[in-house]
């Protein structure tokens, strides 16, 4: 499966190919930010973003990025809609970004 990854903070857009299942990118590990943000390179700047506003968090501990940043905005494959792919991110954020 190829999907595009648009980072909306960098604009940056990145296409690859993956092995995960639709399902992983629509409900499972890779409808957030935090395996969306591996693709994109981003984890060591998110992460040191989070340990700054939870400084709590013991070094083996870590939260959820949530879904703010990283979309989805092509795919190859029709088993999910981009809709779907990106349905826990602002409404307001897939506006600006998706294809309508």
């Amino acid at each position: 499966m190829q999907i595009t990854i648009l980072d909306t903070k960098t604009k940056i857009k990145k296409t690859i190919i993956t092995t995960f299942l639709p399902y992983w990118w629509a409900e499972g590990n890779g409808s957030c930010d935090c395996n969306r943000a591996i693709k994109m390179n981003c984890t060591e700047e998110l992460d040191k973003k989070m340990r700054k506003k939870h400084p709590e968090l013991k070094s083996w501990q870590s939260l959820c990025y949530g879904c703010k940043r990283f979309l989805i905005i092509q795919c190859d494959n029709t088993d999910y809609s981009l809709e779907e792919y990106n349905s826990a991110y602002p409404k307001k954020l897939k506006q600006k970004y998706m294809p309508q």
